[in-house]
Parts: C-alpha cells; structure tokens; sequence
C-alpha cells in the first residue's frame, strides 16, 4: 500500500490534534483520531504509534485491538501482535 495522496485539510488536522495532545496528554480519543488519518493516508507506522498510545490512554475497543493486529500482522510482526494481546489480557483490560 502506497501513500495516497496528501490532503492539505487531513494534514492541517493533524497538526491541530497534535497541538491538542499537547493540551490534554491523557485524552486517548486524541491519538486515535490522529491514528486514523495517517491510517487512511497509508502512513501505516505512524499510525501504529498513534494507534498503541491510544490504547495505552485507555482506548481499547475491539476495532482499535483489531486494527492494531492487522497493521502488525501485514508487516509480519506476528510477536509484537501477541505480545499485545497478552498485555491486554494480563491487566484484564477488557477489548
């Protein structure tokens, strides 16, 4: 997968959710949504790192979970996916 073409309106986005995690360092919606964009940009290692710091800000839903597999089973990161996985399960947070 490529990188699609930028998108002047996602970028200046990105920008203000980053200047916002900045403000509020806790909100996990932050992150995802940021995750989101560079995600449907096919920045897909930027989005893995957002994606995780969501998770870690208590952003756990089954689709966040899922799409965090998916993006390191792709990249054949099969351990790191596990190891996820295990992490969530181990402080019995639900996903």
């Amino acid at each position: 997968m490529g990188l699609e073409a930028i998108d002047p309106g996602l970028e200046q986005a990105l920008s203000l959710l980053n200047h916002a995690r900045e403000l509020r360092p806790t909100w996990g919606r932050v992150p995802l949504l940021a995750a989101a964009i560079c995600d449907r940009q096919g920045r897909h290692e930027r989005a893995l790192e957002y994606y995780r710091a969501a998770v870690n800000l208590g952003e756990r839903t089954p689709q966040v979970v899922r799409r965090i597999v998916q993006l390191l089973y792709q990249r054949q990161r099969y351990h790191e996916a596990d190891r996820l996985l295990r992490d969530l399960e181990r402080r019995n947070m639900p996903f």
